[in-house]
């Protein structure tokens, strides 16, 4: 029922953007992820593995001093990281990798400056699962995997004027998984990731 309910505000949301002629833009960059255990044990160590980040944004002020703006990102992301298990004077290394495919609807609001404008943002995402798997002695599909994962994303960053009503846009921020993403195990297991962007904003189409 969540996931039905978050699909729904996500569609919802970007119709009315659609609906709006929005600003246009791309964006990619570097996913610093890892992940969280509960309950943690002393003997495991999780370490950070860097991941593409890559997709396409809409969206366009929602307010008439154009300080607050919607926007919706789709974009492919891999997450993933290492697991270092040390017992008595023996230690082994497996990894996770993780790949989604992820909708993100996010509220922003931009500081009002001439010139260059920092903003901070926050919005959810959902993410698709489309592959994970488990690295060893050997590589295996983990087919008990959740197919969805929900996080909440926490960031800020500067939006540079380029050119007739172009934007480049500097972004970092953080997001924190929210659902168990694998059912099965013992643990519960949550995403985490440091997201380092880079993007830029077309101008928008004119009336």
């Amino acid at each position: 029922m969540r996931y039905s309910i978050a699909a729904l505000l996500v569609i919802v949301s970007l119709t009315c953007v659609a609906a709006a002629a929005p600003q246009i833009g791309v964006k990619g960059g570097v996913n610093l992820a890892s992940a969280s255990y509960d309950p943690d044990h002393p003997s495991v160590t999780i370490e950070t593995n860097e991941g593409l980040l890559i997709g396409a944004t809409i969206g366009l002020p929602v307010d008439r001093a154009r300080n607050l703006h919607f926007r919706g990102e789709v974009f492919y992301v891999q997450r993933g990281w290492d697991e270092k298990v040390s017992i008595g004077g023996a230690s082994f290394t497996s990894g996770i990798d993780v790949e989604e495919i992820v909708v993100a609807p996010f509220l922003i609001y931009r500081y009002p400056t001439t010139g260059a404008q920092p903003f901070v943002e926050v919005g959810p995402e959902l993410g698709f699962n489309t592959k994970a798997r488990i690295r060893g002695d050997r590589i295996e599909d983990l087919t008990d995997w959740e197919t969805v994962n929900y996080c909440l994303d926490l960031g800020g960053g500067l939006v540079i004027p380029s050119g007739k009503g172009g934007e480049i846009v500097l972004e970092g921020r953080y997001s924190l998984g929210l659902a168990d993403v694998y059912g099965e195990s013992l643990l519960d297991i949550n995403t985490r990731g440091v997201q380092l962007l880079i993007g830029f904003n077309f101008p928008p189409p004119r009336k």
